[in-house]
């Protein structure tokens, strides 16, 4: 057994480990097992404020329980947090946005106390939610590299991804492509019958997709979803897979990062970002009466770290949310993609509070439309 800490010195705070010396912490004495021992010294590399504390808490807890999107955490990340931290379970649960929200909520207000870390991307939500005081308040020792997509303290995002227009390029041309570079483009004859949009409350996506479609005027309800006559699918994932099996020519509001994903596994598609883009992210959040407080703030700290956010990148596809990290995606250099070069600013409080009237709005439209799913 090995045993971290210092007695006091003329008053100061201070907890070291070899190199590493975390102040203010408070006066601890923690005694770490070889197993842990091995562990705060790996992950002191990639998570430099770690302390023993909080290793010596998440080996007693020795579980994760995680609710998350459909990214693949369980083949890309889940596998490198464990080779630092080898004695936390992760137990997930996968589902879209609404519905981890749903979850989460219902069992948190119930006292059914299950989840550690939920992943989502609407931010108005869980600001709702963190006024309730459903969201427990953590600020890791990476905050300062993100400024923007987080609300300090609370939650803070772990990649950026842009909504843009996909097309399958076995049945769409570049010179046909081209009108796809500017949003009224969505609305060109071409793609009547052949293309495919979000559902209205499939998540953050679909919300800033329709408030923006709202709020811009290119196109109305009526012409995107009646007259273009589009297949309107429940997920980002079924339209993308969709659209590179060639059930569909084209994909309005893609996710890039399930674009990314499905383009480096082979699929025939392609998509244009036109000005001005529309970012969004994905975030994360501790419940406020996490069963594993400790075992989640490792995840938090490893997932916003420089070798956290690298995994986002180039193992998921994401863009980086991290200032500090560049997108390195092979796409971006290919001579066909073009980023957007100006984005729209918009404040996910006014549009929680148009949902309601875009929904209305938009179940007119659509009542008449093809269901993909």
């Amino acid at each position: 057994m090995t045993k971290h800490w210092l007695p006091p010195l003329l008053g100061a705070v201070a907890v070291c480990v070899g190199l590493f010396c975390a102040q203010n912490l408070g006066w601890t004495q923690t005694t770490l097992d070889a197993e842990a021992k091995t562990s705060l010294d790996k992950a002191l590399n990639v998570i430099p404020g770690l302390t023993p504390d909080l290793i010596a808490g998440a080996q007693k807890e020795g579980t994760l329980t995680l609710y998350r999107t459909g990214y693949d955490f369980r083949g890309v990340v889940f596998p490198e947090f464990q080779k630092l931290f080898p004695y936390i379970k992760i137990v997930d649960f996968e589902a879209t946005v609404g519905p981890l929200l749903q979850r989460y909520g219902a069992e948190a207000r119930s006292g059914r106390n299950i989840a550690d870390v939920v992943v989502n991307s609407i931010p108005g939500t869980v600001d709702a939610m963190d006024n309730e005081g459903l969201v427990a308040h953590y600020t890791p020792t990476s905050a300062a590299a993100y400024t923007s997509g987080q609300r300090d303290g609370a939650y803070y995002p772990f990649d950026r991804v842009l909504l843009c227009n996909a097309y399958n390029t076995n049945l769409v041309t570049e010179e046909q492509a081209a009108v796809l570079g500017t949003w009224p483009g969505i609305v060109d004859p071409r793609w009547r019958g052949k293309a495919g949009v979000l559902r209205l409350s499939t998540g953050g996506v679909s919300a800033l997709t329709y408030y923006f479609v709202d709020e811009q005027k290119f196109t109305d309800f009526q012409t995107l979803l009646g007259k273009q006559e589009p297949l309107v699918m429940t997920s980002v994932p079924a339209l993308i897979e969709r659209l590179s099996a060639g059930g569909i020519e084209a994909a309005f509001f893609a996710n890039d990062g399930n674009l990314h994903r499905l383009k480096r596994a082979g699929a025939p598609i392609r998509w244009k970002c036109p000005n001005p883009g529309l970012a969004l992210n994905d975030f994360q959040f501790i419940a406020a009466k996490a069963p594993h407080p400790n075992a989640a703030k490792l995840w938090v700290e490893f997932i916003l770290s420089t070798t956290g956010q690298r995994l986002v990148v180039d193992g998921l596809g994401l863009g980086p949310a991290r200032d500090d990290v560049r997108d390195t995606r092979p796409v971006t250099t290919e001579p066909w993609y073009q980023a957007p070069t100006e984005l729209y600013k918009y404040s996910w409080s006014v549009i929680d509070r148009r949902l309601d009237a875009l929904r209305v709005k938009w179940d007119a439209a659509a009542a008449n439309s093809r269901s993909g799913d």
